[in-house]
């Protein structure tokens, strides 16, 4: 399987079932876990 078309088909699969804020609520708060505090406020301000 190649990772990179599966990981495209999912973000599709979450933007057409309206989740894609739901999705960045995660990938959120998954960095402030792994990264710190800094890396949401870039990330945060990137999306919004």
């Amino acid at each position: 399987m190649k990772l990179k078309s599966l990981t495209q088909e999912f973000l599709h699969m979450v933007v057409d079932n309206g989740l894609k804020y739901d999705f960045i609520k995660f990938v959120s708060i998954f960095m402030v876990l792994v990264r710190g505090d800094n890396v949401f406020k870039m990330f945060y301000e990137t999306v919004v």
